[in-house]
C-alpha cells in the first residue's frame, strides 16, 4: 500500500499555516522587488526564528518544523545528488534534529561550512556502520579501522565532500518553498500573485518617483519663514 504523503504542517496548526502563508506573500513581493536569495532567505529564517521561540512555549516543545525540516532534507538532498534510499534517509534524519538556527546557518555562505561539515560525520558514520554490516567486519579490527579512517578522509572539513557539498547547498533558495504556502491554486494563485507583483512594482515606481523630484528653492526675493525656535 502506497505511504500517505508527509504533510509539512499538521493539521492540528492552522495558525502555522496561516503564518507560512505569509511569509509566502512577503517573499513574492520581495522577489518582484528586487531581492536577493540571500536576502529572501534571511528574512525566511528570522519569521522562523521567532515562530520556534512562541512554539517552545505554546506547544509544550512540539517541533511544528518536522514538515519543513523533512523538505529542506529532500532539498538538500536532491541539491547533492542524492535518491531516495539509505543516503537520503540519513540526509534527512540530520536535517530533522537540527534547530532553526542551524538550518538557517547551512544556507548562508558564511557559516554553512561547519553545518555540512556535521552532515558529512553523520553520512560518514552511516557509511562505515552499514559496510560493516555488509561485509562482515569485526569492530575495532585493523580491516575496520583502515575502512573508518580513509572513509572519514573525504567527510572532514578540508575534504572533498564538505568542499563540493558546501558549493552547493549554501546557495539554495530555501524561501522559495514558502511561495507554494501563496493563498489560491491554479489561475487564482497566478492571478493573486500577479496582483502583489504589481502593487509591489507600483510601490517601487512610486518611491522612485518621489525620490527624482527636486525640492522646489524659494523664488528670488521672496520671504523665507524661519522654522519655530524651542
Amino acid at each position: 500500500m502506497r505511504e500517505r504523503s508527509f504533510e509539512i504542517i499538521p493539521r492540528e496548526h492552522p495558525r502555522v499555516r496561516e503564518t507560512f502563508e505569509r511569509i509566502g506573500s512577503d517573499i513574492v513581493v520581495m522577489e518582484a522587488l528586487g531581492h536577493s536569495i540571500r536576502e529572501r532567505n534571511e528574512y525566511v529564517f528570522e519569521r522562523l526564528e521567532k515562530m520556534e521561540r512562541r512554539a517552545l512555549v505554546e506547544q509544550g516543545g512540539f517541533d511544528i518544523f518536522r514538515g519543513l525540516k523533512k523538505m529542506a532534507g529532500d532539498k538538500i538532498a536532491g541539491a547533492l545528488g542524492v535518491q531516495p534510499g539509505f543516503l537520503r534517509d540519513v540526509i534527512s534524519n540530520f536535517v530533522a534534529g537540527l534547530g532553526i538556527a542551524d538550518l538557517r546557518a547551512m544556507f548562508q555562505p558564511g557559516a554553512c561550512t561547519k553545518i555540512v561539515t556535521k552532515l558529512g560525520g553523520a553520512i560518514q558514520g552511516a557509511l562505515v556502520d552499514q559496510l560493516a554490516k555488509l561485509l562482515g567486519l569485526t569492530p575495532g579490527s585493523f580491516i575496520t579501522i583502515a575502512i573508518t579512517e580513509a572513509i572519514k578522509s573525504g567527510f572532514v572539513e578540508s575534504g572533498p565532500f564538505v568542499k563540493m557539498a558546501s558549493k552547493n547547498i549554501c546557495n539554495l533558495n530555501i524561501s522559495d518553498t514558502f511561495k507554494n504556502f501563496f493563498k489560491g491554486k491554479g489561475e487564482d494563485k497566478a492571478q493573486a500573485t500577479a496582483e502583489v507583483q504589481a502593487a509591489a512594482a507600483g510601490a517601487a515606481a512610486g518611491d522612485a518617483a518621489a525620490a527624482a523630484v527636486p525640492t522646489a528653492a524659494p523664488a528670488a526675493g521672496a520671504a523665507v519663514t524661519p522654522p519655530p525656535t524651542t
